[in-house]
């Protein structure tokens, strides 16, 4: 038996970001003030970013989700994300974003972590409270990371954890070396003295949105 703790962004959603494809990102803000753009190291309570496509302004909200599941025994740090229309906003006035340079939207990924981890005897009487001869596991999936690309290879990734978000502009994420301990997914093992890496990534592309179609990268 899998036990789902499921965090997908529905499709509806996404097709609402695809509308942002080709946009211009004109301003990124936090609490109604500007983002420092030279100080990529610097934590937000949320980020706000305004976008101008075909003559329509969307404004982007985005932010941190933690809490403690009971369940799967984990602290979980997911991107709450929202878009809509604000026509008459006057946030989209502002400078644009990385060095006054214009940023058009060109490609939106999403990113975060998966995987299924195989229950002890000792976890599976406390979530039944009773002892059970099935076999059991958690099915874990979190979107941690939303990347805008623009059209002349520039980036604005942005992180979620704990309550915070984390903004940069690197290019390169390294999440293909990224992976989990076997005690994160067996919880029969346990290695005191030394870790002992599985192949399973721990970061994963869950989406990607382009000008002609939503991707998606789950494996049902």
């Amino acid at each position: 038996m899998i036990i789902k703790h499921n965090f997908q962004i529905n499709d509806h959603f996404l097709n609402d970001l695809s509308h942002l494809i080709n946009g211009k990102i004109k301003l990124i803000s936090s609490c109604g003030g500007p983002v420092d753009l030279e100080s990529s190291d610097k934590p937000y309570d949320n980020i706000s970013i305004a976008v101008v496509c075909k003559n329509v302004n969307y404004n982007i909200s985005i932010r941190s989700i933690f809490f403690y599941s009971e369940n799967i025994d984990n602290e979980i740090n997911t991107l709450q994300i929202s878009s809509k229309n604000v026509n008459n906003n006057p946030q989209v006035d502002g400078t644009a974003p990385v060095n006054n340079k214009i940023f058009e939207i060109s490609k939106i990924n999403i990113y975060g972590e998966e995987r299924i981890r195989i229950w002890s005897e000792i976890k599976k009487r406390d979530y039944f409270r009773q002892k059970v001869d099935i076999s059991v596991g958690d099915y874990y999936f979190n979107n941690t990371i939303i990347r805008f690309e623009s059209s002349d290879d520039r980036y604005i990734n942005i992180f979620a954890y704990r309550d915070l978000l984390q903004l940069n502009f690197n290019k390169n994420l390294n999440i293909e070396n990224d992976f989990y301990l076997t005690s994160d997914l067996n919880m029969e093992e346990n290695f005191v003295d030394n870790d002992v890496w599985t192949n399973v990534q721990r970061i994963k592309h869950h989406y990607e949105i382009g000008e002609k179609e939503v991707i998606k990268f789950i494996d049902r």
